[in-house]
């Protein structure tokens, strides 16, 4: 968890400086709105944490728009809320570009990820898989130029063929004759 921010003003700053809050991810109007629903979200919170006395638990999520708008990034950010230390803390956040999800637990040795960063490894999986086809051909190529006996060589017309025992059957030799 991050110590240093205990007030939902420094989360909001945190995320603002991260990156997550930036035009990418919504316009300022969306924003506003976003951050109105967090700050809703919190104060819910806050009010069940101190009449329950145990800490509570909500989920903020938001979307931003990278690579030239075509690739969307969800973010799903974890908060804690504890009334006895009176501090809110941000436990994980929970990332997904298509198909490819990557969580991020964080806690006093490990600072929340920016947004350019959380997406940029995602990018780098989805760019494997897209490409992966053409990186296969490419290993074969290469494992054909590197060993020639790897190359394709045309059937030598003097070896025997390879005959399928199925096949067999219909040879005239085998067929065999039914007495009456």
């Amino acid at each position: 968890m991050l110590a240093d921010h205990t007030t939902l003003d420094q989360h909001i700053a945190l995320l603002q400086d991260k990156g997550y809050l930036e035009a990418n991810f919504k316009t300022a109007t969306q924003v506003g709105y976003w951050l109105k629903e967090l700050q809703e979200q919190f104060d819910q919170s806050y009010q069940q944490a101190h009449l329950a006395g145990e800490a509570t638990r909500f989920i903020a999520t938001i979307s931003g728009r990278f690579n030239a708008d075509l690739d969307l990034l969800h973010c799903s950010f974890r908060y804690r809320y504890d009334p006895q230390s009176d501090a809110l803390s941000l436990t994980s956040l929970y990332t997904k570009l298509y198909q490819f999800k990557r969580p991020y637990y964080l806690d006093k040795q490990m600072d929340l990820p920016s947004a350019q960063d959380v997406y940029d490894r995602l990018a780098v999986a989805l760019a494997k898989k897209e490409h992966e086809p053409l990186f296969c051909q490419l290993r074969q190529e290469f494992q054909r130029e590197k060993d020639p006996a790897n190359d394709y060589h045309p059937p030598n017309p003097r070896e025997r063929p390879f005959i399928h025992p199925l096949d067999l059957r219909d040879a005239p030799a085998f067929r065999l004759k039914i007495r009456r």
